[in-house]
């Protein structure tokens, strides 16, 4: 856990070097608080940084699926990058990004809700009252769909498992 508190770090500093000014825009957050200490973590694909890999935040629940966000809709939000379809989704995100972030910090979901701390991938995600979880099988996401009592065990869990990514 050690290389993932060190990756986030590092992965901080870099995206306050390739988006210094991003973080000072309304409704942003800015990213080395979110290092220090953050009430929220969120999974970042560790190549470019970018929360769920790039994919649109918002289409999960507006379309069913997620899209490729693109360069040009850009936001920095917890410490991290999202990319949107639209600038229309872009908007939506940042007024509201308790609505389309996903759950347990886009970590795997069904692996939260027995304590783990699993990558997710999201592309394997479900929607459900109103939220988005991920998962990194789709045997979890089956597991997960079947059991009402997941999310709650999983959220749960995440306040313990958060503090994990902080101690490393």
């Amino acid at each position: 856990m050690k290389s993932v508190a060190l990756s986030r770090m590092l992965l901080s500093g870099l995206l306050l070097l390739a988006f210094p000014a991003a973080s000072a825009k309304p409704g942003a957050t800015a990213l080395l608080p979110e290092v220090l200490g953050a009430a929220e973590f969120y999974a970042a694909d560790p190549l470019s940084g970018l929360a769920l890999h790039g994919r649109d935040p918002v289409t999960y629940q507006l379309e069913g699926a997620p899209a490729a966000g693109g360069r040009e809709h850009e936001a920095v939000w917890a410490g991290l990058g999202w990319r949107f379809a639209t600038a229309a989704n872009r908007a939506a995100f940042l007024r509201s990004p308790e609505v389309f972030a996903p759950q347990i910090g886009g970590y795997d979901a069904a692996a939260a809700a027995e304590g783990r701390l699993v990558e997710a991938d999201p592309d394997i995600f479900l929607v459900r009252a109103g939220r988005l979880y991920l998962f990194r099988t789709r045997a979890a996401r089956t597991r997960f769909e079947a059991d009402p009592g997941e999310a709650a065990r999983a959220e749960s869990n995440w306040s313990r498992l958060q503090k994990v990514l902080v101690r490393g």
